[in-house]
């Protein structure tokens, strides 16, 4: 039989065995809402951009070209050149602003400064929500009409915006009704884009049929 001093220690150990597992699942969490926070910048922006840009590129091409092959291989292109260029602009505006934050950090204010690491995470993440979003609005350009791969663009964009709205009032602890309206203010932003896109892209079939 063990004996209640071994018994003690036993549990002494226990304790500190779970103690540390505990910390370190914190640690791991921590980091993690710390990468999915640096993360979140850079990919909302990527979103937002990827989802009009593309949108507004769609509804004016259909409008001008009627062409499905057009439409998906234009806006691929598109989406390659806008990704790396929201990801690149996104780095070097924050890389300017990690100076920002060091200067005033040396004046003696408290001021989070941004990690390197930060900074490729955030471009990074700029790249991949664009094209992603890109690549899910052109590829049905390749299998349907081109009227029911304009519904689904159109459904995706608002459905898209409209819970990245949602999602970033949430985080700010908003309450329902204002989580909504900002939801909707994404959509309109969008619809605006859509309506304008639209008018450019029969403007042009004008000129394209004359």
């Amino acid at each position: 039989m063990k004996s209640l001093a071994n018994i003690k220690t036993e549990n002494a150990k226990n304790r500190k065995n779970l103690k540390n597992e505990t910390l370190k699942r914190r640690d791991f969490l921590s980091r993690l809402n710390s990468l999915l926070l640096s993360m979140l910048e850079g990919g909302s922006f990527g979103i937002v951009d990827g989802v009009i840009c593309s949108f507004g590129l769609i509804i004016g091409l259909a409008a001008a070209t009627y062409n499905p092959t057009l439409i998906f291989v234009s806006g691929l292109l598109a989406g390659l050149s806008d990704s790396f260029g929201n990801s690149i602009g996104f780095f070097f505006s924050q890389k300017s602003e990690r100076t920002v934050q060091i200067v005033r950090k040396r004046k003696g204010m408290q001021e989070h400064v941004h990690t390197k690491r930060e900074l490729l995470t955030s471009g990074l993440s700029s790249f991949l929500t664009t094209f992603l979003i890109y690549s899910i609005m052109l590829i049905p350009f390749l299998f349907l009409d081109i009227i029911s791969a304009l519904l689904f663009s159109i459904s995706f964009a608002i459905a898209v915006l409209f819970l990245l709205g949602v999602y970033n009032a949430y985080l700010l602890k908003e309450n329902t009704k204002n989580m909504i309206k900002e939801g909707l203010l994404y959509v309109v932003v969008c619809l605006i884009t859509a309506v304008i896109s639209y008018f450019v892209g029969s403007l042009l079939n004008n000129f394209i049929l004359a």
